[in-house]
């Protein structure tokens, strides 16, 4: 079973939330702050991708995700920053990358 990680640490998800909607200039303000936190991001290691996975995640979730993940970003530190990066990675890329790969097998042996 997969948990986020820290999970006292990160921004409690309430679905009513969701409905909640930022201004243009509020989203606006929050993603150039996050693209900020993200551009002087400084790796810990040179195969970390953390700055680049997040801001791939920014560029394709809808407009409510984006809400969540950039309030998070910018409530996180450096630390938590990779946690949150891991997290989505092993959460929803890796099993998105299995099922592609059984869907094409699937084709294969059809």
């Amino acid at each position: 079973m997969r948990t986020r990680p820290d999970s006292g640490s990160l921004t409690t998800i309430d679905p009513s939330a969701s409905s909640t909607r930022a201004s243009q200039g509020q989203h606006a303000n929050l993603r150039e702050e996050c693209l900020h936190i993200l551009e002087h991001y400084r790796p810990s290691n040179p195969h970390d991708d953390t700055a680049q996975v997040l801001g791939a995640f920014l560029e394709h979730l809808t407009r409510e995700g984006q809400l969540v993940l950039m309030k998070e970003i910018t409530s996180f530190d450096p630390d938590q920053l990779r946690q949150l990066r891991t997290f989505l990675v092993q959460a929803i890329l890796r099993p998105s990358t299995f099922s592609t790969k059984n869907a094409e097998l699937r084709n294969r042996l059809c």
